[in-house]
């Protein structure tokens, strides 16, 4: 099912924060998501149902990282990886 801009309803996308500057390992852990890293923290974004949503916050705590924030995209110009905007 398709919503009045042609998305499938129930894909939000998504800016997780998680503490750190992640290195390669941890970013191949997260290759079906954009991967923005600067300021001591790392953003990770996509388009994302609820399973997948899911899905990566346990990819997160398996990897003991330290979840910041989640923050469904609301068509704001994107954050920084630091939570500012531009």
């Amino acid at each position: 099912m398709l919503d009045q801009g042609n998305r499938e309803v129930g894909i939000v996308t998504y800016r997780i924060r998680v503490a750190g500057t992640v290195g390669p390992a941890t970013r191949a852990a997260f290759r079906d998501l954009r991967v923005q890293t600067g300021s001591g923290s790392t953003q990770l974004s996509g388009e994302l149902d609820q399973i997948a949503l899911h899905r990566v916050l346990e990819r997160i705590e398996s990897l003991g990282l330290e979840l910041l924030d989640v923050v469904p995209s609301d068509g704001a110009p994107p954050a920084n990886p630091d939570g500012r905007r531009e």
